[in-house]
Order: structure tokens, then C-alpha cells, then sequence
């Protein structure tokens, strides 16, 4: 059975360490900028959604109530 050499096993330990941050850099982005559409809104703190509504059924402007 062959070894993994030590050189190779760094560089693939590397390019797998790579593919786990684009991962999770891609998970992260898709978080803070696509998820929060409008309608969408949530507490911080918490992770508690707080407002969903369809944008379509609200005029633009202000709303009381």
C-alpha cells in the first residue's frame, strides 16, 4: 500500500482547508445579502424573525399602524 507523502498530504490538506472556507464564505454571503429580501426582517440577537410580509400587497410611502 503507498504513503501519502508528506508534501502531498500538506497540499491536499490545503486545497481540501480551501474548499471548506469557499464553502462557508459562500454560506455566509448568501446569508447577510440574498436571504434578508424584502419582507424579511430579523432580530439580531435572538435569530427571531420578526416581520414576513409580500412587498407586492404594500403601497410605497409610509404606513401607519
Amino acid at each position: 500500500m503507498n504513503k501519502i507523502s508528506l508534501p502531498n498530504q500538506r497540499l491536499l490538506d490545503r486545497v481540501i482547508s480551501f474548499t471548506v472556507l469557499v464553502i462557508l464564505l459562500s454560506f455566509t454571503i448568501c446569508l447577510l445579502f440574498i436571504a434578508p429580501y424584502a419582507g424579511f426582517s430579523f432580530n439580531p440577537y435572538t435569530g427571531e424573525i420578526l416581520v414576513i410580509y409580500d412587498s407586492g400587497l404594500i403601497e410605497d410611502g409610509l404606513r401607519v399602524g
